[in-house]
C-alpha cells in the first residue's frame, strides 16, 4: 500500500487560473514544498507559467512533481464541442509536458455557486446520458493517444453527476480504458453519500482520490437553507482532515486491504482565504494524514 500525498490548490485557496485574492504561484510552489510535500496538483491552466520548460525550472528548483491536473468543462454542451476539444487538448499538452500523468476533468455546475440560479438541468435523461458518456470517451482518447494522459471523471456538488447512483451508472457505462475516476471524499459527502465504502465497491476504477472532508455543523445549515456552494464554502463547509467528517482512518484502512497504489491529492476549499492561513494548516494535515499511514513520497 502507497498512498501518496499531493496538494491541491484550493487547499491555499486558489480557484482561478487569475484572481486578485490569490497568492502568486511562486508563494503557492514555496509553501507547498515548506510545508512537506514532494506532490502538487498545478491548478487551472494559466495559473502556473504555461511556458512548459518554464513551469518544469520552478517545479525542479523546489523538488516537487506534478502527478496531474484539472480541467472544467461543460461535457454535455454539443454546440462547444470544439472549442471544449482544443481547450482540453491545450490543458493536456501542457501537463504532458510537465510531467503529470492524469488529466481530471470536473463536468460545469448545473447551478451558480455564487447565486444558486439553475444554470441546466442536473438530471439527464437516456439520449442525454449517451451524449455525456460518448463526449467523456471522446476527451478520453484524446488524452491517452494524443497525450499520454489517463482520463479521470471527477463528480462534484451542484453538478451534473453528483450523487452515488449517477457516479455508479457512469462508471458502468464508460471504456476503463477511457475513462476512470477521481473520487473526492468531501464532495461525496457533502452530497450524502459514503466515500468509504464507495471506494471499496470501486476501486478498480478509482486509482487517484482528492482528500477533503466537511463541517456536520456547517453542512446541516447549508442542506437546510440550500445554499449554492461558494456561499457554503465562505461559511467554512470544508473542513481540515482530522476534524471533518470523512473516516480517513476507515479509508486507509480499506486502502491497506486492497493494497492502494496511487495519489491522495489533500484540498480543503478556502476561497477566499487569508494567505496566512495555509501554510501551517498544511502542516497539520501533512502530520496527522502520516500518522495513520498516507506517505509524501513513494520511498516512504
Amino acid at each position: 500500500m502507497n498512498a501518496i500525498l499531493a496538494a491541491g490548490t484550493d487547499a491555499w485557496g486558489i480557484w482561478h487560473a487569475s484572481h486578485p485574492d490569490q497568492i502568486p504561484w511562486e508563494r503557492y510552489l514555496d509553501e507547498v514544498a515548506l510545508a512537506g510535500y514532494e506532490y502538487v496538483e498545478p491548478g487551472l491552466y494559466g495559473y502556473l507559467p504555461t511556458d512548459p520548460e518554464e513551469a518544469r525550472n520552478a517545479l525542479s528548483a523546489r523538488n516537487l512533481n506534478v502527478p496531474g491536473g484539472t480541467f472544467f468543462c461543460d461535457v454535455s454542451a454539443k454546440s462547444e464541442l470544439r472549442k471544449i476539444a482544443d481547450d482540453f487538448a491545450r490543458t493536456a499538452d501542457w501537463l504532458s509536458n510537465i510531467g503529470a500523468d492524469y488529466i481530471v476533468l470536473l463536468d460545469s455546475f448545473s447551478r451558480d455557486p455564487e447565486t444558486g440560479e439553475q444554470l441546466k438541468s442536473q438530471t439527464m435523461g437516456p439520449d442525454e446520458w449517451a451524449w455525456f458518456i460518448e463526449a467523456l470517451h471522446r476527451l478520453g482518447g484524446a488524452a491517452k493517444d494524443e497525450f499520454g494522459l489517463n482520463l479521470l471523471f471527477h463528480p462534484h456538488c451542484d453538478a451534473t453527476v453528483e450523487y452515488e447512483p449517477d457516479i455508479a451508472h457512469l462508471l458502468n457505462s464508460t471504456d476503463p480504458a477511457l475513462v476512470n475516476l477521481c473520487l473526492d471524499t468531501g464532495h461525496h459527502v457533502y452530497s450524502g453519500g459514503d466515500p468509504v465504502t464507495f471506494w471499496r465497491e470501486h476501486h478498480e476504477r478509482i486509482p487517484y482520490i482528492h482528500l477533503k472532508s466537511m463541517n456536520a455543523s456547517v453542512l446541516q445549515t447549508v442542506r437546510r437553507d440550500d445554499l449554492p456552494w461558494a456561499e457554503a464554502v465562505r461559511r467554512g463547509v470544508t473542513e481540515e482532515p482530522a476534524r471533518g467528517m470523512v473516516d480517513f482512518n476507515a479509508l486507509i484502512h480499506e486502502f491497506r486491504e486492497i493494497g492502494y497504489e496511487g495519489f491522495a491529492v489533500v484540498e480543503q476549499d478556502m476561497f477566499p482565504c487569508d494567505p496566512a492561513v495555509p501554510l501551517p494548516l498544511a502542516k497539520r494535515t501533512i502530520e496527522f494524514l502520516t500518522s495513520i499511514g498516507f506517505v509524501t513520497n513513494s520511498k516512504n
